[in-house]
């Protein structure tokens, strides 16, 4: 076991965390803190020590924003990682696997307020490939976290930069790999909104995406299947993106939302947040 690394910040600041089990503490103090998701503690250190290492690594390999990505709590989660961004951690940093925060965050359908406040950093590079050749939206698609590739490929900050197309190591898009996998909303939202040409899907992949469309009717149009980018859009009042029309389908303008919708038993996709779409 390696010796607790104490500093002089640290004596000061040790009296005000204790552990929940009142285990004793070990490692370094900010580590830790990040680790166990203790926000003040860890605002704490950063303002009396300004000295810090906000991109120091763990026996892992992990940096303090990497860890804090993968809280499960909504509300440390999402403290931490603003904190960290605001003192100069690295939003590109790399596990062993070469997988980003951003990578880590499309992970798990309920960060995308964690993903907004990563792509929101100009040195945020949504393109960036782990050691799979896998961008942020390829793990997106492999998870059928929908969310997450909707945020990405409508943001005012990403849309025009993210390469929704990227082959991994395997030779699989974010398209073939929800295709294969039999993710309908994932295909739906990088057909639909993400704009995915399928003139460059092969036959084996358009066969199952024409199968999987008539699994779910309601979700594709016939020009999903045939070319994407023939499609003629509609203008949502709301969500300020276009959106297509679903065969054989009315829209229905829902009079709360304001958005339209489409009379099928999946969920109402959320709104999409104006910082994601207003210039």
């Amino acid at each position: 076991m390696e010796p607790i690394k104490v500093s002089s910040t640290d004596v000061k600041l040790k009296s005000v965390y204790r552990h929940p089990k009142g285990y004793p503490l070990e490692g370094d103090l900010f580590l830790q803190a990040v680790r166990a998701g203790k926000f003040r503690l860890v605002t704490q250190i950063l303002k009396v020590n300004t000295e810090v290492n906000v991109n120091q690594r763990d026996a892992q390999h992990l940096t303090p924003l990497l860890i804090a990505v993968q809280h499960q709590n909504y509300e440390k989660r999402n403290n931490l990682v603003k904190i960290l961004l605001e003192h100069g951690a690295d939003v590109n940093s790399t596990d062993q696997q070469g997988l980003s925060p951003l990578m880590h965050a499309c992970q798990s359908s309920d960060r995308v307020d964690t993903i907004r406040t990563l792509i929101k950093q100009p040195a945020c590079s949504v393109n960036l490939k782990d050691a799979a050749g896998r961008t942020a939206v390829n793990w997106a698609a492999s998870v059928d976290n929908w969310r997450a590739v909707r945020v990405i490929v409508n943001s005012k900050f990403t849309r025009n930069t993210v390469d929704i197309c990227n082959k991994d190591n395997r030779g699989l898009s974010p398209l073939e790999t929800a295709i294969e996998n039999g993710y309908a909303e994932t295909c739906r939202v990088l057909l639909q909104e993400g704009k995915v040409d399928t003139l460059k899907l092969s036959s084996h992949y358009k066969a199952k995406l024409e199968s999987l469309s008539k699994s779910f009717p309601e979700m594709f149009s016939e020009s999903d299947i045939i070319n994407s980018n023939e499609i003629i859009d509609i203008e949502s009042p709301r969500l300020h993106t276009k959106l297509h029309p679903v065969s054989q389908a009315k829209p229905v303008l829902t009079p709360i939302e304001g958005e339209l919708s489409y009379p099928h038993k999946f969920p109402k996709l959320p709104a999409i947040s104006n910082d994601d779409t207003t210039h």
